[in-house]
């Protein structure tokens, strides 16, 4: 994950997630790393140590040009509560990186449901949680990764977006 520490970005909705399924995510060896840093930082630390969480979820804190660990992740776990066009959804893609993202504006207009990455339902986090447990899903996220990497290639590369932007530009003008 990649992203400030303020409500907008559902850390607590990952963290009510991740308490509900925690056995499951360490049988899986899964780690979540969050690069950011904002006000809620030391809230979800605290609520991580409590719980005793930390060996799943790691917090790196901010780096400069975060998407650049991207090659490194299995997925991009996204679960903000509402975004625009989330940047970092397209690096991932770029990268070839699976998303499982927060059915939210702006994530389920780019991200489609099964075939380019995951969604679950907004600001739920037993949805989040039942889905770390689905046994399909880490055998699903390599294909997702190819289909969002070709997806974002066909859609989102600059010459396209410039002809788009400027066909709505022409149409507005009009």
């Amino acid at each position: 994950m990649v992203g400030r520490f303020v409500f907008q970005k559902g850390y607590d909705i990952l963290f009510d997630a991740v308490k509900q399924s925690a056995d499951i995510l360490r049988n899986h060896k899964v780690m979540i790393a969050i690069i950011g840093d904002g006000d809620q930082k030391q809230y979800i630390k605290k609520k991580i140590l409590k719980y005793a969480l930390n060996d799943i979820i790691i917090l790196c804190g901010s780096k400069i040009n975060a998407q650049r660990f991207l090659p490194l992740a299995d997925g991009l776990l996204i679960t903000s509560r509402w975004e625009g066009l989330p940047l970092i959804v397209l690096e991932a893609g770029n990268n070839g990186i699976p998303v499982i993202g927060s059915a939210a504006p702006g994530i389920s207009s780019i991200i489609k449901n099964d075939k380019t990455g995951i969604l679950f339902p907004n600001e739920n986090p037993d949805a989040l949680a039942k889905l770390f447990t689905n046994p399909k899903l880490f055998t699903l996220l390599p294909k997702l990764g190819t289909s969002w990497h070709n997806q974002v290639l066909k859609e989102f590369d600059i010459k396209q977006t410039i002809k788009k932007l400027d066909i709505l530009y022409q149409t507005i003008i009009k």
